[in-house]
């Protein structure tokens, strides 16, 4: 394959895509135009799988570690984790109500999602387009990420 045919493809990966989370905002901005009630775990754990097209139950259990699916259950850590969510969880509590993780595999997604928050700009675009579903931005002061209700 040669450059050309490359960026033909590429080009078409990048149209598809956006076209996806087009549709997506499309279909969900009924239920923000609406009012949406408080920002609650299921809510953000199948938003979270919708997004991606990850099933629910796989995500919801320690049975795999597939990397669709951590990135995933990091994103439900991060955003839980955060002041201005609305959960007020503690480490292990979260663990077990992801399926029955430890308190340091919910302490060691978090870290990674900084991490991958911070050098992958497509990892900041979809978390940024699926925090918009529900309502929430993620805001960097001083190289630290915060989560933000968006203002109407």
């Amino acid at each position: 394959m040669n450059e050309r045919e490359t960026e033909a493809i590429d080009s078409l990966v990048a149209e598809f895509r956006n076209r996806l989370i087009s549709n997506y905002h499309q279909v969900n901005k009924m239920a923000l135009e609406s009012g949406t009630q408080p920002l609650r775990f299921e809510n953000l754990c199948q938003k979270c799988c919708d997004y991606f097209g990850l099933d629910l139950d796989i995500m919801m259990s320690t049975e795999t570690r597939l990397h669709e699916y951590t990135r995933a259950r990091s994103i439900v850590y991060w955003v839980m984790r955060q002041r201005d969510s609305g959960f007020n969880y503690s480490l292990t509590k979260m663990g077990e109500m992801m399926g029955g993780f430890t308190h340091a595999t919910v302490i060691n997604s978090i870290r990674k999602f900084e991490e991958e928050f911070e050098f992958s700009s497509d990892f900041q675009f979809d978390v940024n387009n699926l925090l918009g579903l529900v309502g929430f931005k993620v805001v960097n002061r001083n190289r630290k990420f915060y989560l933000e209700l968006i203002a109407e």
